[in-house]
């Protein structure tokens, strides 16, 4: 059945795996035994305050704009469904896009509720025979069927997998979906899991919401009556690792794997989000969450972030970790599109990126973490 809130001790919390991904996450956060050096340094700067403007103006807000861009998707793929033309599918096509920006932006600060994303909704790499499983299989699709299919059978992948095909065009999208009751299982299987795509945003965001599970106050009243996050250090450390988790996971897997592949030959098939050609759009997406999330950066207002906490330690990394991202940034966008492509014809551009987030992930990992007496505590896998 799917997950559900449901009220506890006068609080919202999500039922189910979402409960234990919270108490995973909080278990894994170090509690050190005595107050930190950092944390005496930094009486004049205001953490809460800190955190506060990451939750409610950051972080929450991309969790609005994912239920948003989520919930227009079901009513487009039925329309599409309909008419199974061009235009519906290039407008189809337009709104998982806009609906993948906010989630790859929120890989960044994946923290508390935002863990539902990984194994709900954001599962990768596509995997095209569980799919294909899937549609051969003649049990009706119902929401309870879709909750069993599987992580790699739902989620933004597997409705990439069913929107572009990059080889053979729009027209054979089309004809797969024209094709009898294979098409019509076809629509009903897209429709299924972009209602799935949306209710788990939603959920979400709820969990969020200070009007719902409030998991915004939860990080902002850290060391000041939250449960989750007991002391403010603990808190400050969460959001951290999320950080780090989403740089590892960029140098990794995103540009690593596809550049280098067996250590001998690229392996382009590796790259996110291929079929649809946004990988490129996909890295930057991470790379902006993980600015805002640094910066405190609201849109174009720069309010309270890591950047003035580390300013308030003294500390001069705060200048060099901004410019390292920005050349970071600089560099995934000189590389030419598409990644599958530019892995083999262009390796020379995905190394530089891939060496500039190195790099970035150094001067957070190493030295960031140093200069706030912060654990690193995530694992390879967090975040897969």
């Amino acid at each position: 059945m799917p997950c559900r809130l449901r009220p506890w001790g006068g609080r919202w919390l999500l039922s189910g795996l979402v409960f234990l991904s919270l108490f995973w996450v909080g278990s894994r956060v170090s509690h050190p035994a005595a107050p930190q050096a950092s944390d005496r340094a930094a009486t004049a700067f205001d953490r809460n305050r800190m955190l506060a403007h990451l939750a409610r103006r950051v972080m929450w807000p991309t969790y609005v704009e994912l239920a948003t861009a989520t919930q227009a998707l079901p009513p487009l793929a039925t329309q599409f469904c309909a008419a199974l033309s061009v235009g519906h599918l290039t407008t189809l096509q337009q709104a998982w896009r806009r609906a993948v920006a906010p989630l790859k932006r929120s890989e960044a600060f994946r923290l508390g509720p935002g863990i539902l994303l990984v194994s709900a909704v954001d599962f990768w790499p596509t995997r095209p025979p569980l799919i294909e499983k899937v549609l051969g299989n003649p049990q009706p699709i119902t929401e309870e069927f879709i909750e069993l299919v599987g992580a790699a059978a739902r989620g933004i992948a597997a409705i990439e997998y069913l929107l572009f095909d990059p080889d053979r065009g729009d027209t054979t999208i089309i004809a797969q979906f024209r094709d009898g009751l294979k098409g019509k299982r076809r629509c009903a299987y897209l429709l299924g899991i972009m209602k799935h795509l949306a209710q788990q945003a939603q959920l979400v965001e709820n969990a969020w919401n200070p009007s719902g599970g409030n998991f915004v106050t939860e990080l902002a009243l850290a060391g000041q009556g939250s449960t989750t996050y007991p002391t403010v250090h603990k808190a400050v450390s969460d959001v951290v690792n999320r950080l780090l988790a989403a740089v590892e996971k960029l140098h990794k897997d995103k540009l690593g794997k596809p550049l280098h592949g067996n250590g001998k030959s690229p392996w382009p098939e590796s790259v996110e989000a291929w079929r649809s050609g946004n990988s490129l759009t996909n890295v930057m997406e991470n790379l902006q969450g993980l600015y805002a999330a640094y910066a405190g950066l609201d849109g174009t207002t720069d309010g309270p972030g890591f950047d003035d906490l580390l300013t308030a330690l003294g500390s001069p990394l705060a200048a060099r970790i901004t410019q390292q991202i920005q050349a970071a940034i600089a560099a995934v966008q000189a590389i030419p599109p598409p990644l599958r492509k530019a892995v083999v014809a262009h390796p020379q551009a995905v190394a530089a990126a891939y060496d500039a987030i190195k790099e970035l992930l150094i001067l957070l990992k190493v030295d960031m973490t140093n200069v706030l007496g912060v654990t690193v505590d995530f694992s390879d896998n967090d975040g897969d």
